[in-house]
């Protein structure tokens, strides 16, 4: 029963989080893009389906919604649905393999989290796509 009724307070949060009309990702800085749980962590999964083209862009949209997780960790609400106050890890979804320059800026963003004693995971998954910056 437990399980259920947190299984339904994360779906709940996260359609709060994010405006129905809002694409997830960096589209959308102020919505969660995932939340689940694992034995050791609560996760917040944050989506880059940028192709690292435009890097300042890319950097700044990122920044933002690095920002949001941090707000909502550091305001509070993470805590009505991590009542067990598991350790954070915010994991990084990329839909494109980064360049070195794009690998620089998340290892700043990965000693920017932990600043803040949140875990920090890159996801490449296998099917990503090559990086477009020139």
């Amino acid at each position: 029963m437990m399980k259920t009724a947190l299984g339904t307070l994360l779906c709940l949060l996260a359609l709060l989080a994010a405006p129905a009309h809002a694409a997830e990702g960096l589209d959308s800085p102020r919505s969660l893009d995932s939340v689940s749980q694992e034995p050791g962590s609560f996760v917040l999964g944050l989506n880059v389906g940028d192709n690292w083209k435009d890097h300042a862009r890319t950097f700044a949209r990122i920044d933002a919604k690095v920002q949001g997780y941090l707000d909502f960790v550091a305001r509070g609400p993470i805590n009505k649905v991590n009542p067990q106050k598991k350790p954070v890890r915010v994991d990084f979804v990329l839909a494109h393999q980064p360049d070195a320059k794009a690998r620089k800026f998340l290892e700043e963003k990965r000693k920017q989290l932990a600043a803040k004693s949140i875990g920090y995971k890159m996801v490449v998954p296998p099917d990503a796509k090559p990086s477009y910056a020139g």
